[in-house]
């Protein structure tokens, strides 16, 4: 997900992710986690470096952002049916 560089937005999203932590940690097995992180998406930087590896865009993006990236690790089966993908 893509927003605006904008604190409260990101602040928003944290509390949502802890939220689906909890959520969710009763069916990640031991020593598996959820994983997100914050990447900053510099203004015209898409561009400049030759263009934007998830299939273009780069040219509508006038403003910085922020990609927040969330992920799933579980190190066995034990989740198996939690996801119907």
């Amino acid at each position: 997900m893509c927003f605006k560089n904008n604190t409260r937005i990101m602040a928003e999203a944290s509390e949502l992710h802890d939220g689906l932590v909890e959520e969710l940690r009763g069916f990640i097995p031991e020593g598996g986690f959820l994983h997100a992180v914050f990447v900053p998406v510099v203004a015209g930087a898409v561009l400049a470096a030759g263009g934007n590896v998830m299939g273009g865009g780069g040219e509508r993006q006038v403003e910085n952002g922020i990609l927040f990236l969330a992920t799933t690790i579980v190190k066995d089966g034990g989740a198996e049916g939690f996801c119907s993908c």
